[in-house]
This record gives structure tokens, sequence and C-alpha cells, in this order.
């Protein structure tokens, strides 16, 4: 029974060439799109040689710490290989850090506070491009899976309306799978025997992200299955259909995504914190200048002393104001940003939106993680400032960074209500289906 119900609906689905035509042209660009982020990357890796080779040659170029102190050096930051396939989402436009003596007063890009919700998301990647068009198809098809309400009637007269129900359902949304699995195999494929080295935990991350694109797709498949039902076989039923799939697909997220960046607006902006750091560095200085000058009229007072004692004295407790300044800010972001992720959670276009965007290591966490790394660097740099500058003072400007840590290599994240979003999806699927059971049930007993 199984088998007829598949072959029917294959011959319904490939018959289509609607279907069949986006089938093929999705099949063209995914290639594209996938070549492209291959041959992006592989121009990152050029831009980042480039780049070390360029920190490496100008250290020496430093005649004294205090140059060394005001010009500093950069940090790049380098995505996980997964954003060859999902770089759309990207939220660090700037791809580096700076770290010198300056950070006393300035707090650089990568802390972005609540700008860092004022970027959106849009489906120009590989898996953006499958999400769009796909929850498009599946759509249509949902919706034109019975053409009429006599066709039902035809069918239960031989079969009975559970197995014309079910298998028609089940079966036309295996065919339609299949010609999805194809691109989304082949992106698989890509990462196990592309020229793209991936861990095994990207590996991971891009079959969960297979997994809810599927999951996804079936949602969008029996929502239009269900609007067949709740518009009667309307003829405006597709009009309907395309009207709630974009409300789904572009405007809730696009809701979504202002209610978070009005929220955010509550957050202190950069230069408000600037001022703040700058007001209590300066009254520092005021205080150890006052206190170095009084010192100096004393007799036999030794000043390197007094001036190594207020370096002590600025590390142990002025800048610890000024880090806890940057670390209350960095709390207020995480929790804006969990509160983002638990609206997320409950809108499938949404949660895919945010889900592909964090596996490529440019989402809320990569940028989180970054911004730590960036600071303690900042923090360990002014501590080596001090030592060389004060209380060694080395002929020779030594390199302060280690091998490797002037890039930041991002690694792939898979947010941790991953499965309870894909359970909520399936929830959403499940009620859908038994609603829509009763409803054609219903609709095919009336006169």
């Amino acid at each position: 029974m199984i088998r007829e119900f598949l072959c029917f609906e294959s011959g319904r689905v490939l018959g289509d060439r609607r279907i069949v035509g986006v089938g093929l042209l999705i099949l063209l660009i995914t290639t594209f799109l996938v070549v492209s982020g291959y041959r992006n990357h592989a121009a990152f890796q050029l831009e980042k040689e480039a780049f070390v080779n360029y920190e490496r040659q100008r250290i020496p170029q430093y005649v004294n710490y205090a140059q060394y102190a005001a010009l500093g050096f950069r940090v790049l930051f380098e995505p996980s290989p997964l954003a060859v396939f999902t770089e759309s989402g990207r939220l660090l436009a700037s791809v580096e850090s700076k770290v010198d003596m300056s950070e006393l007063v300035q707090i650089y890009n990568v802390h972005k506070g609540r700008q860092l919700f004022t970027v959106k998301g849009y489906f120009s990647d590989v898996f953006g491009f499958l999400f769009v068009i796909g929850t498009l198809i599946m759509v249509y098809s949902g919706a034109a899976t019975f053409s009429s309400r006599s066709a039902i009637v035809l069918r239960m007269q031989f079969l009975g309306y559970s197995r014309v129900f079910w298998g028609v359902l089940l079966s036309r949304f295996t065919v339609l799978s299949a010609l999805f699995c194809i691109p989304i195999a082949s992106l698989c494929a890509l990462a196990l025997w592309g020229s793209i080295a991936f861990s095994p935990a990207e590996i991971r991350h891009l079959l969960a992200a297979g997994l809810l694109l599927w999951v996804v797709l079936a949602f969008f498949f029996i929502l239009g299955f269900m609007l067949k039902g709740v518009f009667r076989f309307s003829k405006n039923t597709l009009l309907w259909s395309f009207l709630i799939w974009f409300a789904l697909v572009f405007l809730v997220p696009e809701l979504v995504a202002e209610y978070v960046y009005v929220r955010s607006q509550r957050l202190p902006s950069n230069d408000s914190l600037n001022f703040q750091k700058l007001r209590v560095v300066l009254e520092n200085e005021a205080r150890a200048v006052e206190h170095v000058r009084n010192m100096s009229q004393k007799k036999d007072v030794d000043m390197k002393a007094v001036v190594r004692k207020q370096v002590h004295f600025f590390m142990k407790n002025i800048h610890l104001l000024n880090r806890n300044i940057e670390l209350d800010m960095t709390r207020r972001v995480s929790s804006l940003i969990r509160q983002y992720e638990r609206v997320s959670l409950l809108i499938p276009s949404q949660f895919f939106l945010f889900v592909n965007r964090e596996i490529s290591g440019l989402g809320y966490r990569g940028y989180l993680d970054f911004k730590q790394h960036v600071m303690h660097l900042q923090e360990r740099f002014m501590r080596f400032f001090f030592q060389q500058h004060y209380f060694h003072k080395a002929e020779k400007v030594k390199s302060f960074v280690r091998p490797g840590e002037s890039v930041y290599q991002s690694p792939s994240y898979l947010t941790t209500m991953f499965g309870w979003g894909v359970c909520l999806i399936l929830l959403y699927m499940i009620m859908m289906c038994a609603w829509s059971q009763r409803r054609y049930h219903r609709l095919a007993k009336e006169p």
C-alpha cells in the first residue's frame, strides 16, 4: 500500500513542472553558493597569512615600549569553516580588533554593546537559500496535496479515510524530502571530502543544521496542508498560504529583531562607558601626580619606588574599576542575548536563523568569546607594558604576542536549546496534523 502511494505521489510531484524546475534551479544555485563560499574561504586564508606576517614584522620596528604601547597590535577574527555554508548571519562586520594602551579609556568596535543588535541576518547563504526556497515549495506542495474535497471522497470509498489521509500526506512529504536531501547530503559530503578540514564537532553541527532544515521544511509542508483545510479548498488558498509564508519567514523575524533592538537601546552607549573609564583614569592620574609631587619635595626618597607603587595601585584598584565597567556591560548584553534566544525558540523560522548564525562562529557566542579573548589580551598587554617600561627597562623591544595569538579561531557553536527547539517544532507539527485530520474528515463527510 505504501509503495502505491509513493509511486502515485512521485508521479504527481515529478509531473509538476514548477516543482521540478525550481528543484533544478535550487541545485544550480546551491552549487554556485558552495563554490563561492570555498573561494571566499581560500581568499581569507591568503589575507590571514599576510596579516600574520605584517604583525610579526612590525614589532622589531618599535624603538621603545612607549611606542609599542601606543601603536599596539591587532587580533584577527577567523570564523569556523562552516561559515562557508552559513555566512549571511554574521554579526561581526569588522573581523579584527586592536589592542594597545588606549584601552584604559576606550571600548573598541569588538565591544559593540547595544549596537550588536542592529545587525540583522538575511538568507543569502547556502542554508538560508535552501530555507527560503524550500519552505516556499513546501507550503505550495502542502496546499496542493488534495486538489478538492471530491479527491478525498473518491479515495475514501476504496481505502478508508485514515489510510488516504496519512498515506498521501506521508508519501508526498517523503518524495519532496528526497528532492531536498540531495543538496543537503551534498553539503555534508563536501564537509567530509572537500578541501577544507572540518573538525568532528563542526561536522556534527553541520548535520544538526541539516536536520533542523529538514524539520522546518516538514513544518511548512504541514502548514500548507492545514491551510487547505482552513480555507475549505478555496481558490485563494495558495494566495493566503504565500502571505502566511512571507509573514513567518520575513515579517515575524524582522519584528523579533526590532523588539530585541528596542530593548537593547536601554543599554548604555559605548561613548558613555568610555567617559566613565576616562573619568576614573583622570581622577587617579590627578591623585597620583599630586602624590608624586609631594614625595619629590621630601629628602631621601626613591622616586622610582614611588612611581612603581603608583603603578601597582593602578593595576590593583583603578584598572579593576574600569574592567568591572566592561564586565557589567558584557553581563547585560549576555542577558539580552539569552532573551533573544528564548524568543527565537518559539518561532521556527527565527530559530533556524539563530542556529544558522551560531554554527558559523559569527553569531552571539562567537562575539562574546572573541570579546573575552581580546579583553584577556588587553589585560596581559597592560601588565606586560608596565613591567617592561617601569621595572625592567630592556633595551630591545620584545614581542608580547605569542605564536597563534594574533588570530582568534572561532569554533562552531550549537545553541544549548537546539533539542528544545526541534521538539517544539515537532509539537507544532503534531498539533497541526491532529487538527487537519479532524478538519479534512469533517469536510469529506459534508454533502
